[in-house]
């Protein structure tokens, strides 16, 4: 028999939820852009302030990508600079 201490459900704490606005951006289509985590899915429309979790957060600041940085004389390519693919911003309670 199992003591008593193992059958008891485990409590979670919640959730932190920090509330953020997708910038408008052009990787974004139309619809807005879900994300997913853990078998849940947020959907992000551009300009609309949503509480998510800490963890979507995460994945939005490491969506990277690079982009190319012209040569002074305009030829070619100097050197590619990393820049947020879904840039958006914190919004904070008063």
């Amino acid at each position: 028999m199992m003591p008593d201490t193992l059958r008891m459900p485990v409590k979670k704490e919640p959730e932190k939820m920090i509330k953020i606005i997708l910038e408008e951006n052009e990787n974004i289509p139309p619809t807005g852009l879900a994300l997913g985590l853990n078998g849940r899915t947020w959907h992000l429309k551009p300009g609309e302030a949503v509480d998510v979790p800490l963890p979507i957060v995460e994945i939005l600041d490491n969506a990277i990508m690079s982009k190319p940085v012209k040569s002074q004389d305009g030829r070619g390519i100097s050197h590619w600079r990393d820049q947020m693919r879904f840039p958006y911003r914190v919004v904070r309670d008063n």
